[in-house]
């Protein structure tokens, strides 16, 4: 059974599960990335990769009460 897994603001987890070989995991894998990705693009789904910037900052050092 396929279906949407899980979404939040950031992804889509898609499960299920298709036969093959431990020798065939990864090229099976590949292809079936491949396909999702294109129809994606053919749809018009855009997937953005989230970017989260952390500034840090130094301490203002207090005057006076060295």
């Amino acid at each position: 059974l396929w279906g949407v897994d899980k979404v939040d603001g950031a992804s889509a987890t898609i499960a299920g599960q298709i036969v093959c070989t431990d020798a065939g995991r990864w090229p099976v894998q590949r292809e079936f990335n491949r396909r999702v990705k294109r129809r994606f693009q053919e749809e018009g789904v855009r997937i953005f990769n989230p970017v989260q910037t952390i500034a840090i900052e130094p301490p203002v050092p207090k005057h006076g009460s060295d």
